[in-house]
């Protein structure tokens, strides 16, 4: 049985311009034991997305954002990003990447560069990892992430991320509570349950969260 199917929880709240949204999922595996933990599958797991940012986002759409492209509903893609290239600075941990952004379907932003650094912090039981958003051209006012992950006493691990987005002021007219909610938060959903899923050795693929998808769809209707 997979749990992760039920223990996940999204919310987000908007004050000040800022959307909060707050995705937690609960990861487990019959691989990890009381010497083999789900901490570092986790950990591992969250470093290959932060790699692929910084050095090849490409790679992303292999599994750290699988279900998350093209939707058959056309709300969700009011707002779709198409990633192009990115570059890294290993010193500084400092990495910029470079996408386009469609806008119900129309290339309105060419080019657009988001300039962020990664810091995280190892403490007895857990670990938090850390991407402040600190140049955005027009696209963001400020925008910062934090992963949390936190083992639990029955062998599991918690996994929450946290974002804070502020958007420049196109997108802050044109984005919504209704709008954010239906382009961007169940994407934050997705992509921290790709992250458990990954982690629990069950490599998510677009269909997967197809069946998935058809699966809740048709749940629905009975």
């Amino acid at each position: 049985m997979n749990l992760l199917l039920i223990l996940f929880s999204v919310l987000t709240t908007y004050a000040h311009s800022v959307f909060h949204t707050e995705a937690s999922v609960v990861a487990q595996s019959p691989a990890w034991s009381e010497t083999v933990t789900g901490l570092p599958a986790c950990s591992n797991a969250v470093d290959s997305v932060i790699a692929y940012v910084q050095l090849d986002p490409v790679r992303l759409s292999e599994w750290a954002f699988a279900g998350m492209g093209h939707q058959e509903d056309t709300k969700r893609d009011a707002v779709y990003l198409v990633w192009k290239e990115s570059t890294y600075d290993a010193d500084a941990r400092h990495s910029t990447i470079q996408f386009d952004i469609l806008v119900n379907g129309v290339l309105m932003f060419r080019n657009v560069r988001v300039e962020s650094i990664v810091r995280d912090s190892v403490y007895a039981g857990g670990r938090d990892i850390w991407v402040d958003i600190f140049y955005s051209g027009s696209l963001l006012k400020q925008a910062s992430g934090v992963f949390h992950l936190l083992p639990q006493t029955d062998g599991t691990v918690r996994i929450t991320m946290n974002t804070d987005i502020r958007f420049g002021w196109f997108f802050n007219i044109f984005i919504t509570r209704k709008v954010f909610r239906e382009t961007i938060e169940w994407r934050l959903e997705r992509f921290v349950q790709n992250i458990a899923l990954e982690a629990q050795g069950t490599r998510p693929s677009d269909d997967y969260w197809r069946r998935r998808d058809d699966a809740q769809a048709t749940t629905k209707k009975k």
